[in-house]
């Protein structure tokens, strides 16, 4: 997420706790959130305060609900497997399963897409691309 969502994620967390962030405190947030989502940033702020309120939330909370949301993605899907046209592309399996696994973590490609991208005769490169085509439209 980019350091202007993160304000965001932090404004939604002021709200609900009533306090305010300085810029060092936002840096902080940002060091520890700045690789996740700000969409999954977001639910992991609702998701910490729809429990009895107990105390203000940390990085270290939103991160972990973030990582739980994440691992659920994963789940669904089980075992990532690059697709017959990657396979016959590279002969460096580890960048194409650390992005394949990074595409499905941050939920850029969902379950019924990643079905789809393995009935492809496409790299996965040249897939997201064509969904990110799709989507735009």
């Amino acid at each position: 997420m980019t350091r202007d969502e993160l304000n965001g994620v932090l404004a939604k967390l002021g709200l609900l706790e009533g306090r305010s962030f300085t810029t060092a405190q936002g840096d902080a947030w940002y060091e520890i959130l700045g690789a996740r989502k700000a969409d999954d940033a977001h639910t992991a702020v609702l998701q910490f305060h729809s429990k009895p309120f107990k105390r203000v939330a940390y990085p270290g909370d939103i991160n972990g609900i973030v990582e739980d949301i994440e691992r659920s993605r994963l789940a669904l899907i089980g075992s990532l497997e690059p697709n017959l046209a990657d396979l016959e592309s590279t002969g460096n399996r580890r960048p194409l399963n650390k992005e394949l696994y990074r595409v499905v973590r941050q939920g850029e490609l969902s379950p019924a897409g990643y079905r789809e991208y393995q009935r492809s005769r496409m790299t996965l490169k040249a897939f997201m691309a064509g969904q990110a085509v799709l989507t735009s439209a």
